[in-house]
């Protein structure tokens, strides 16, 4: 069985190898031969970094025809979904450090697994001045007013 997988307008095509493009790349392993006679499409991503070490946490949006699942990453980077109709998908995956993955994949009845390699990106941050000029406000500057004079003071 063949997957597509859809990213910025251009169609690659997988026979259970992987693609790669802006950031992400996918793999499909053990489609289901079930026949498409309504039954549910499950989808299981697994998503992994470079080195293979899981990605902990990640945001997945999963959307279908008529249904649109969001879940987070486990301890393993295994993110489970249920229920969605056989055709295309978008899966979006997201997370702070790393760039943001979206793509189309074509699902057929059963189940439906893919290996997503997610790619980290640096940011950088512009510098920030803070600059504190005010007095203290409230009970504290009752406070250091009664200390000031010598009074007895309780905060």
């Amino acid at each position: 069985m063949s997957i597509q997988i859809l990213k910025c307008g251009v169609l690659f095509a997988l026979c259970s190898g992987t693609v790669s493009s802006s950031g992400v790349s996918a793999a499909q392993s053990n489609p289901s031969k079930a026949s498409a006679t309504g039954a549910p499409v499950n989808v299981r991503l697994h998503l992994v970094q470079k080195d293979n070490s899981p990605v902990i946490g990640a945001e997945v949006s999963v959307k279908g025809d008529k249904i649109e699942r969001t879940s987070r990453s486990d301890r393993g980077g295994i993110v489970a979904v249920e229920g969605l109709t056989p055709g295309s998908i978008e899966i979006r995956v997201r997370l702070i450090g790393f760039r943001q993955n979206q793509f189309l994949a074509r699902v057929a009845t059963g189940d439906n697994a893919f290996t997503i390699t997610v790619h980290g990106s640096s940011v950088t941050l512009d510098e920030l001045r803070i600059v504190g000029n005010r007095g203290v406000v409230g009970r504290l500057e009752v406070f250091d007013m009664r200390t000031k004079r010598g009074d007895a003071s309780a905060v």
